[in-house]
């Protein structure tokens, strides 16, 4: 969805992966609470340049975070934490 750059609605807890992933290119609504989850959809549709800005937002935290060269250096920044740590003997 992010890589869309479009704005993204979650619904996750605060302080989640999910959360953390979404809070700086969507709005995080609480599970279960529909009527968070509608306010934020009828928010970004009403703003246009919060919903422009956190699209855009989205799509460069996709491109950074989950693509391959994202993946790739988040990958060998765990093996040498995992080597440095004597983890990987």
């Amino acid at each position: 969805m992010m890589a869309s750059g479009r704005p993204v609605v979650a619904t996750a807890e605060s302080g989640t992966q999910v959360a953390e992933a979404v809070k700086e290119c969507g709005i995080v609504v609480p599970p279960g609470d529909p009527k968070a989850l509608v306010d934020a959809i009828l928010k970004l549709v009403s703003d246009h340049e919060l919903s422009d800005r956190l699209g855009a937002a989205a799509r460069v935290h996709a491109l950074a975070n989950f693509g391959r060269p994202g993946i790739l250096k988040s990958f060998e920044e765990d093996l040498v934490s995992l080597f440095a740590s004597g983890g990987g003997k």
